[in-house]
């Protein structure tokens, strides 16, 4: 049965070293890092995985070293040298979302907002600090519901209650406001037309910075 060489049983174990040394400095960053930051979910995928991998490559390199030395089954290791090399491929673009949100941490997230929101949208609430940092940095919500006579428009349920909405456009990220109501294509009359009041708002802009749970004016 053909083995791997002791010097690729190394190569794999110095590989590995790298990988766990990124987690800890990733972990560092949690640390301090939002609850919803995109990194959160992206070091955890990778350290699940390395958590599965990391004794049977321990194993390879502590019976390496034994004399007479153990070498380890060829398909064993290639196994584990094809995991290894993926989540070295993954850690780069890690690296880039931490230095993002470490970036962002310092200096807040800029987002447009419609000045008929201002009210609604400069006020002291982490739930809807988070929800802005969210479209923000992309995250689409969900859709409208679709009326004939409206611009398109998303929408985030702020900390998670779908009873109080985030209403903006996907493509520009312009924010038009909240409602406290679910939105849905069975709303009352009257929330119908105050969704379409929010989500018709256009006119003068103004941008708001925000800074971990800290929404301001820019």
């Amino acid at each position: 049965m053909a083995t791997a060489s002791s010097e690729m049983v190394a190569q794999l174990s110095k590989d590995a070293t790298t990988v766990k040394s990124a987690l800890a400095k990733f972990g560092k960053h949690l640390e301090s890092a939002e609850d919803d930051a995109p990194s959160r979910a992206m070091i955890g995928k990778v350290a699940d995985k390395f958590k599965l991998i990391q004794p049977q490559i321990e194993k390879f390199d502590r019976e390496i070293k034994e004399k007479p030395p153990r070498f380890p089954e060829d398909g064993a290791y290639r196994d584990r040298r094809k995991d290894v090399t993926a989540l070295l491929a993954l850690l780069p673009k890690i690296a880039k979302q931490v230095a993002l949100e470490q970036a962002q941490a310092k200096s807040g997230v800029s987002i447009s907002v419609v000045s008929a929101a201002e009210n609604e949208i400069v006020i002291k609430d982490k739930k809807l600090a988070q929800a802005l940092k969210a479209v923000a940095r992309g995250d689409k919500g969900r859709t409208g519901p679709k009326d004939g006579d409206l611009p398109e428009f998303n929408h985030i349920h702020i900390g998670g209650n779908a009873k109080w909405n985030l209403l903006f456009n996907p493509k520009n990220k312009v924010v038009y406001g909240t409602v406290d109501f679910h939105i849905d294509s069975g709303m009352a009359k009257s929330q119908q037309e105050k969704v379409k009041k929010v989500a018709k708002r256009s006119g003068g802009k103004i941008t708001v910075i925000v800074n971990g749970d800290d929404i301001r004016k820019g």
